[in-house]
């Protein structure tokens, strides 16, 4: 029920911001006819002369009167610059903002269609941080068949891992919403290999807490974190200085 009111918002969206954009552009052709029927009136010129009149005058270009202009042309010629660079600033603004929407409504799609499939997701791994050393770790379980989340706050590593055709939670991964998005309650295993002791403990407490069921690897920097990571429910306890010794 909730995609198909997402489809039809997105549906409803669509035309709406058509018409605003046609509504741009007819603002545009109205104030360039307006410029060049007034000069032809008032001028009596040619249309194409009135026309480019018209354009040099909006531009701003300032390439000189294409004929003389009486007082009352020169009045026009005020009132149109005032009207087109009025409009015209409404329009380039409303613009700008159509091409930022638009992006932000592409991202946060990708990222709402993402989250759907998480959310039909169970038994699979969580990997919290997607550095070099948890890049391959969830490369080689994914070979091994497991279905893998990664929750990364990086932009460039978050945009790695989804290339790579994982499930991304882009937040940091000591924030309870972050393994909740992530569906740590439905989770089999995590994996957290964050740079510090002590945001790798948070993680583990908060997982353990949601799901006391889940096994839980981690990684230790020295001998005071492995000391408390196991206190606090590690199953697998992974220290990088004794592995290098």
């Amino acid at each position: 029920m909730k995609t198909a009111n997402n489809s039809d918002a997105e549906m409803m969206g669509r035309p709406n911001q058509r018409q605003e954009f046609l509504t741009y552009v007819l603002l545009i052709a109205l104030v360039f006819a307006f410029g060049t029927f007034g000069y032809v009136l008032i001028e009596g010129w040619p249309l194409f002369d009135a026309f480019y009149m018209t354009t040099i005058t909006l531009a701003t270009i300032g390439y000189g009167e294409t004929h003389e202009l009486s007082i009352a042309g020169r009045v026009f010629t005020i009132v149109l610059i005032f009207v087109g660079v009025g409009i015209g600033t409404v329009v380039v603004g409303a613009a700008t903002k159509l091409v930022i929407e638009r992006q932000f409504s592409r991202i946060f799609d990708r990222r709402r269609r993402m989250a759907e499939k998480i959310d039909g997701l169970s038994g699979h791994t969580i990997f919290c941080g997607f550095s070099r050393l948890g890049g391959l770790a969830a490369d080689e379980l994914r070979k091994a068949g497991a279905t893998v989340v990664v929750i990364e706050t990086n932009s460039v590593r978050a945009d790695e891992a989804e290339r790579l055709g994982f499930y991304v939670v882009r937040s940091d991964a000591t924030l309870d919403e972050s393994l909740v998005n992530a569906g740590v309650a439905r989770a089999a295993r995590l994996v957290s290999l964050l740079p510090r002791d002590s945001d790798n403990l948070y993680v583990i407490l908060m997982a353990r807490e949601i799901n006391p069921s889940l096994y839980i690897v981690s990684r230790a920097e020295d001998d005071i974190g492995e000391t408390r990571l196991k206190r606090a429910g590690v199953d697998k306890l992974i220290s990088t200085y004794r592995l290098a010794a």
